[in-house]
């Protein structure tokens, strides 16, 4: 995400800086332990970066690349941690000159777990996997963009692949790939490349090595 700056003492000499939020994505859902991770773009070395959720202060960090982890279920409230909720980035170089950026996100808290009590997927009956993976879309019924959020606990080769309701292949969206832990967002765009994809129901199909499940997934034309 790349934002233009706004600072004090403005010099139309400098470039404007940017601040690039790698990590999460805009509109992602994240759980559990999330990483935010902040590049800035500037001229000027910058002397610090404070990060917010909402009004909550969660840090400071002053070293590149800036970094600082977030506790979903801690922060901001175990009381209202399931909504949507703003990372806010405020920069500041060494000239003082001051950078922001907000980054909305959807927060999910969640009930399945794995035999070591690590947190890996949404609570049924979104989640379509059963075991060390997590696997959901939004939205659904969807238009023209569905999101997969997908939970893996260990590294392994992911295959997922979209086919109607006779299993006939329509895309493939991951290729046996090899994928490490983590948290991840793909994106299945139904009308690419002029292919466009009927109204109707879709199938979701996902193979690791550990397991093998699968939702339907329903698109709606205007």
């Amino acid at each position: 995400m790349l934002v233009g700056f706004a600072c004090s003492g403005d010099d139309s000499s400098v470039p404007p800086a940017e601040i690039i939020v790698t990590s999460p994505l805009p509109q992602t859902v994240v759980w559990d332990v999330v990483e935010i991770t902040v590049e800035v773009e500037n001229d000027v070395p910058v002397e610090r970066v404070d990060i917010f959720i909402d009004d909550y202060f969660l840090g400071r960090d002053q070293t590149e690349p800036f970094q600082l982890q977030w506790d979903t279920n801690v922060v901001p409230s175990k009381t209202y941690s399931d909504r949507s909720h703003t990372i806010s980035i405020n920069a500041v170089d060494l000239r003082g000159h001051f950078i922001r950026t907000e980054v909305p996100v959807n927060v999910r808290r969640f009930t399945k777990t794995n035999a070591e009590g690590a947190i890996i997927g949404p609570p049924d009956p979104n989640d379509w996997c059963s075991g060390e993976i997590g696997l959901w879309a939004y939205p659904n019924p969807a238009r023209n963009t569905v999101n997969f959020q997908l939970g893996l606990t260990q590294e392994s080769l992911v295959q997922l692949e979209i086919v109607d309701l006779e299993g006939q292949p329509v895309r493939i969206l991951i290729d046996d790939e090899p994928m490490s832990a983590g948290q991840y967002l793909i994106r299945w765009e139904v009308n690419r490349d002029d292919v466009v994809v009927p109204a109707g129901m879709y199938r979701a199909i996902l193979t690791t090595a550990e397991a093998h499940c699968y939702g339907d997934i329903v698109v709606v034309k205007d």
